[in-house]
């Protein structure tokens, strides 16, 4: 269900786009806003997917509002309904999804609500790509302050009762003032928890001892053994499964 805000300095307007919307049962109308003043607390507070905005609210420009909403980092689209034509160019230069003059037609409605999903999709896979993106620099507080590091460049991570030390490619040991339980949330997919105290970056992983219960890590002609519980051993031996031997039919 995509969640809609409308918005028009007339309130005939308004009702008109709603009822429009009644066949579209993907769409839920969660406010109506005849007052260009309220239309980013509310888009902030409700988080809408779609606005169905008018350009010439009274004091107010639509494309300028438009502009405050891709300021708030909020994934809202919007689809200007106007009968204004001056404004298309501006209306598409700011990335709005469509611009329907009206009167509005049931048919045309309906073809900027597909332009609508497929600016919707493009921008959850964007927001996807740029979090992936931000995993990949971390910020970790240390005793006087904070710093930042690749996670690429983190081979394991220990803890150490409330703190937290952390082994980089450089061989220096980071100690930071943060849980381990916490950290591992913000680490990537190739990370994995292989004891209550300690994290690996699988990256570097050499060698498993069930026996010795360790886990030993290999990089640039370095090496370091991590402790290795039973329920971590059984996790590296799904990610590391046994080969498969390859059978061949006799002729």
């Amino acid at each position: 269900m995509y969640k809609v805000i409308i918005a028009d300095d007339e309130i005939g307007a308004i009702d008109l786009i709603e009822e429009l919307l009644k066949p579209f049962k993907e769409y839920e109308v969660i406010a109506k806003i005849d007052n260009a003043a309220n239309i980013i607390p509310k888009a902030i507070e409700l988080k809408p997917d779609l606005l169905l905005l008018d350009i010439n609210m009274g004091s107010f420009n639509g494309v300028d509002i438009h502009q405050e909403i891709l300021a708030t980092h909020l994934n809202a689209q919007v689809i200007f309904c106007t009968a204004h034509t001056e404004f298309a160019i501006d209306a598409f230069n700011c990335q709005a999804c469509d611009y329907l003059l009206k009167p509005i037609s049931l048919s045309r409605l309906s073809q900027a609500l597909d332009h609508f999903k497929e600016h919707f999709i493009a921008g959850k896979q964007n927001n996807i790509a740029q979090k992936k993106k931000d995993r990949e620099l971390l910020r970790f507080n240390t005793l006087d302050g904070f710093l930042l590091t690749k996670t690429s460049d983190i081979i394991c991570l220990e803890a150490d009762k409330e703190y937290t030390s952390i082994r980089l490619r450089d061989n220096r040991v980071l100690h930071i003032s943060q849980n381990i339980g916490k950290l591992e949330g913000l680490l990537p997919s190739n990370f994995l928890r292989i004891s209550r105290s300690g994290i690996i970056n699988t990256t570097f992983v050499s060698e498993i001892s069930r026996k010795k219960k360790v886990c030993l890590l290999r990089w640039n002609n370095l090496e370091y053994n991590i402790s290795l519980s039973k329920p971590g051993f059984e996790k590296l031996n799904n990610i590391f499964p046994i080969p498969m031997e390859k059978k061949y039919e006799k002729n």
